[in-house]
């Protein structure tokens, strides 16, 4: 899904306006420079993934073994 949406000044910061189908529900979200422009990432649903994963461990013998603070994205996120 794709859509256009406006650019503008709020304060000293540069905003865009989020379309309803595009709304977070995280209070913080990570933002990232890419090769195809920026990626908006919801933090507390990267929290949820990476806490699902690491609930995974141990369930299959084939199943990797994942040490969760080396991923760079989820450094803080398992406690």
């Amino acid at each position: 899904m794709t859509a256009l949406t406006k650019v503008f000044m709020s304060g000293n910061s540069q905003a865009i306006r989020l379309p309803r189908a595009f709304r977070i529900a995280s209070p913080i979200v990570r933002i990232s420079r890419t090769s195809e422009g920026l990626l908006i990432t919801d933090e507390e649903n990267q929290r949820h993934r990476a806490r699902n994963f690491s609930e995974l461990q141990g369930i299959c013998p084939d199943f990797p073994e994942v040490e969760p603070n080396k991923h760079p994205n989820l450094a803080r996120e398992i406690e």
